[in-house]
Protein backbone atom coordinates (compact mmCIF):
# COMPACT_ATOMS: atom_id res chain seq x y z
CA UNK A 1 0.00 0.00 0.00
CA UNK A 2 2.72 2.19 0.75
CA UNK A 3 2.56 5.18 2.75
CA UNK A 4 1.48 3.47 5.64
CA UNK A 5 -0.31 -0.06 7.05
CA UNK A 6 0.08 -2.89 4.99
CA UNK A 7 -1.86 -5.56 6.89
CA UNK A 8 -2.90 -6.51 9.82
CA UNK A 9 -1.65 -9.99 12.12
CA UNK A 10 -3.74 -10.91 14.70
CA UNK A 11 -3.90 -13.94 16.90
CA UNK A 12 -6.97 -14.53 18.39
CA UNK A 13 -8.84 -18.23 20.04
CA UNK A 14 -12.00 -18.32 18.37
CA UNK A 15 -14.39 -18.94 21.83
CA UNK A 16 -13.82 -15.24 23.39
CA UNK A 17 -16.83 -14.65 25.63
CA UNK A 18 -17.68 -11.35 26.07
CA UNK A 19 -21.07 -10.42 28.09
CA UNK A 20 -22.24 -7.65 25.17
CA UNK A 21 -21.08 -10.16 22.25
CA UNK A 22 -21.82 -13.38 21.69
CA UNK A 23 -18.87 -13.28 18.79
CA UNK A 24 -16.02 -11.66 20.61
CA UNK A 25 -13.56 -12.84 17.36
CA UNK A 26 -16.30 -11.44 14.95
CA UNK A 27 -16.93 -8.19 17.26
CA UNK A 28 -12.84 -7.54 17.22
CA UNK A 29 -12.15 -7.72 13.52
CA UNK A 30 -15.24 -5.83 12.45
CA UNK A 31 -14.30 -3.67 14.80
CA UNK A 32 -10.51 -3.39 13.04
CA UNK A 33 -11.70 -3.49 9.66
CA UNK A 34 -14.15 -0.88 10.73
CA UNK A 35 -11.31 1.58 12.12
CA UNK A 36 -9.18 0.72 8.88
CA UNK A 37 -12.15 2.12 6.97
CA UNK A 38 -12.54 5.45 8.85
CA UNK A 39 -8.69 6.12 8.95
CA UNK A 40 -8.02 4.82 5.20
CA UNK A 41 -11.47 5.49 3.52
CA UNK A 42 -12.34 2.76 0.72
CA UNK A 43 -8.84 1.91 0.95
CA UNK A 44 -9.21 0.40 4.29
CA UNK A 45 -11.10 -2.32 2.28
CA UNK A 46 -7.71 -3.73 0.74
CA UNK A 47 -5.88 -4.15 4.12
CA UNK A 48 -5.31 -7.67 4.25
CA UNK A 49 -6.46 -8.69 7.84
CA UNK A 50 -5.28 -12.35 8.72
CA UNK A 51 -6.11 -14.16 12.17
CA UNK A 52 -4.94 -17.67 13.77
CA UNK A 53 -7.71 -19.61 15.20
CA UNK A 54 -8.13 -22.31 17.59
CA UNK A 55 -8.62 -25.99 15.67
CA UNK A 56 -11.78 -26.09 16.63
CA UNK A 57 -12.80 -22.06 17.09
CA UNK A 58 -16.20 -20.83 16.34
CA UNK A 59 -16.02 -19.46 13.49
CA UNK A 60 -18.65 -17.01 12.44
CA UNK A 61 -20.16 -15.12 9.30
CA UNK A 62 -18.48 -12.02 10.94
CA UNK A 63 -14.98 -13.64 11.27
CA UNK A 64 -15.71 -14.74 7.69
CA UNK A 65 -16.48 -10.99 6.46
CA UNK A 66 -14.26 -9.29 8.08
CA UNK A 67 -10.65 -11.18 7.66
CA UNK A 68 -9.12 -11.65 4.52
CA UNK A 69 -7.45 -14.45 5.84
CA UNK A 70 -7.87 -17.18 8.99
CA UNK A 71 -5.60 -20.16 9.75
CA UNK A 72 -6.22 -22.65 12.43
CA UNK A 73 -4.02 -25.58 14.22
CA UNK A 74 -3.74 -28.23 12.60
CA UNK A 75 -3.12 -30.28 15.80
CA UNK A 76 -4.91 -30.98 19.08
CA UNK A 77 -3.45 -31.27 21.52
CA UNK A 78 -2.31 -27.90 20.20
CA UNK A 79 1.52 -28.38 19.79
CA UNK A 80 1.31 -26.52 16.68
CA UNK A 81 0.48 -23.08 17.55
CA UNK A 82 3.43 -21.64 16.14
CA UNK A 83 3.45 -22.96 13.04
CA UNK A 84 -0.02 -21.88 12.38
CA UNK A 85 0.73 -18.80 13.32
CA UNK A 86 3.17 -18.54 11.10
CA UNK A 87 1.32 -20.04 8.25
CA UNK A 88 -1.07 -16.62 8.90
CA UNK A 89 1.75 -13.85 8.88
CA UNK A 90 3.01 -15.84 5.30
CA UNK A 91 -0.47 -15.60 4.14
CA UNK A 92 -0.66 -12.14 5.34
CA UNK A 93 2.71 -11.34 3.69
CA UNK A 94 1.67 -13.21 0.55
CA UNK A 95 -1.22 -10.70 0.11
CA UNK A 96 0.35 -7.84 0.88
CA UNK A 97 2.90 -8.33 -1.44
CA UNK A 98 0.61 -9.80 -4.57
CA UNK A 99 -2.22 -7.66 -3.86
CA UNK A 100 -4.49 -10.39 -4.20
CA UNK A 101 -7.53 -10.45 -2.46
CA UNK A 102 -9.25 -13.10 -0.90
CA UNK A 103 -13.38 -14.33 0.12
CA UNK A 104 -13.76 -16.77 2.92
CA UNK A 105 -16.29 -19.06 2.37
CA UNK A 106 -17.34 -20.60 5.38
CA UNK A 107 -19.11 -24.16 5.47
CA UNK A 108 -20.97 -24.51 8.50
CA UNK A 109 -22.92 -28.19 8.53
CA UNK A 110 -24.90 -29.03 11.53
CA UNK A 111 -22.31 -31.47 13.01
CA UNK A 112 -21.19 -31.28 16.45
CA UNK A 113 -18.20 -33.31 17.60
CA UNK A 114 -17.69 -34.56 21.08
CA UNK A 115 -14.48 -32.81 22.90
CA UNK A 116 -13.51 -36.65 22.49
CA UNK A 117 -14.06 -36.42 19.14
CA UNK A 118 -11.66 -33.39 17.97
CA UNK A 119 -8.28 -35.24 18.85
CA UNK A 120 -6.39 -35.00 15.52
CA UNK A 121 -4.63 -38.48 16.22
CA UNK A 122 -8.17 -40.32 15.95
CA UNK A 123 -11.19 -40.22 13.59
CA UNK A 124 -13.01 -38.37 12.82
CA UNK A 125 -10.01 -35.73 12.72
CA UNK A 126 -7.40 -37.96 10.99
CA UNK A 127 -9.67 -38.47 8.14
CA UNK A 128 -10.87 -34.80 8.17
CA UNK A 129 -7.46 -33.20 8.55
CA UNK A 130 -6.14 -35.73 5.57
CA UNK A 131 -9.16 -34.54 3.62
CA UNK A 132 -8.69 -30.55 3.96
CA UNK A 133 -4.74 -31.19 2.92
CA UNK A 134 -5.92 -32.89 -0.41
CA UNK A 135 -8.00 -29.95 -0.84
CA UNK A 136 -5.14 -27.50 -0.10
CA UNK A 137 -3.19 -30.17 -3.13
CA UNK A 138 -5.75 -30.38 -5.36
CA UNK A 139 -6.84 -26.52 -5.38
CA UNK A 140 -4.16 -24.09 -4.90
CA UNK A 141 -6.80 -21.55 -5.31
CA UNK A 142 -7.60 -22.88 -1.33
CA UNK A 143 -4.92 -21.33 0.70
CA UNK A 144 -6.64 -22.96 4.21
CA UNK A 145 -9.02 -25.41 4.45
CA UNK A 146 -9.80 -25.62 8.81
CA UNK A 147 -12.12 -28.96 9.40
CA UNK A 148 -11.95 -27.67 13.30
CA UNK A 149 -15.58 -28.32 14.20
CA UNK A 150 -16.69 -29.35 10.78
CA UNK A 151 -16.22 -25.91 9.58
CA UNK A 152 -14.26 -25.77 6.74
CA UNK A 153 -12.70 -22.03 5.54
CA UNK A 154 -11.64 -21.38 2.59
CA UNK A 155 -9.86 -18.53 1.08
CA UNK A 156 -10.00 -18.53 -2.82
CA UNK A 157 -7.75 -15.87 -3.98
CA UNK A 158 -9.04 -13.19 -6.85
CA UNK A 159 -6.26 -11.01 -8.52
CA UNK A 160 -6.70 -7.23 -6.88
CA UNK A 161 -4.43 -4.99 -6.88
CA UNK A 162 -4.09 -2.26 -3.67
CA UNK A 163 -4.78 1.19 -4.80
CA UNK A 164 -1.70 3.69 -3.84
CA UNK A 165 -2.74 5.26 -0.64
CA UNK A 166 -2.32 9.07 -0.42
CA UNK A 167 -2.99 9.71 3.13
CA UNK A 168 -4.04 13.23 2.33
CA UNK A 169 -0.03 15.23 2.74
CA UNK A 170 1.11 13.16 6.13
CA UNK A 171 -2.52 13.12 7.62
CA UNK A 172 -2.48 10.49 10.24
CA UNK A 173 -5.11 7.98 11.49
CA UNK A 174 -6.27 8.91 14.65
CA UNK A 175 -6.11 6.62 17.70
CA UNK A 176 -9.61 4.88 18.80
CA UNK A 177 -11.00 6.83 21.49
CA UNK A 178 -10.10 5.84 25.06
CA UNK A 179 -6.68 4.08 23.93
CA UNK A 180 -3.59 5.17 25.39
CA UNK A 181 -0.76 6.21 23.19
CA UNK A 182 2.91 6.51 23.29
Amino acid sequence: MGGGLDGVLLILHGAMVIASYPDGEGEVLRRVRGHLRECLGEAGKLVPIAADLDLHANTSDAMAANASVLTAYRKNPHTDAREAGSRAAQFLNRLMDSGEATQIVRVAPPVICAPRGTGTDTEPMITLQAAARRLEAEHPELLEVCPGRLRLRRHRLRRRQFPGHDDGGGKRCPRPAGSAGR
